[in-house]
């Protein structure tokens, strides 16, 4: 399958405690017809994980652009390029409420009636916090935060 090429579009968008970092992939090379009705929002992996992935996160966000779909990935504060550090109080207290911030805004800016979820390892277990998700798709999801820490 051929990629239709874009730039996509980072910056920062407000969240609960301080600006989170996003990537967003509009639809490409599709007609305003052709747009589908979900949205994609990727959550990403912590530590080597994100290293690991980050380029395939990257590749499928392209790919889900080209096949019509809005796309997003996002950085919890105190990780990659968002604000914050793993040094704040509470971290990484405020990603579950990160994420529906990135939800909103993904839906407002898209303009799609519906959200699917993407998230590999600590991203699958910030998926699962998403209650409004009209599709999940994980991988290697942890139980919760203590499961991630003991592995």
């Amino acid at each position: 399958m051929a990629i239709d090429l874009q730039r996509p579009e980072a910056g920062w968008i407000p969240g609960p405690r301080g600006p989170i970092f996003v990537t967003y992939h509009a639809p490409v090379g599709v007609t305003p017809a052709g747009r589908r009705s979900h949205s994609v929002l990727l959550c990403e992996p912590l530590g080597p994980d994100r290293m690991n992935l980050h380029l395939a996160y990257r590749d499928l966000a392209m790919r889900l652009a080209s096949a019509g779909f809005a796309a997003m990935r996002f950085d919890p504060t105190g990780t990659c390029d968002a604000s914050g550090s793993p040094r704040d109080p509470d971290w990484p207290g405020g990603w579950y409420e990160e994420a529906e911030a990135a939800r909103a805004y993904l839906i407002s800016r898209s303009g799609a009636s519906q959200l699917a979820v993407f998230g590999a390892r600590v991203g699958g277990t910030l998926a699962l916090g998403l209650p409004e998700a009209n599709a999940l798709m994980l991988w290697g999801p942890y139980r919760d935060g203590k499961a991630f820490l003991r592995h």
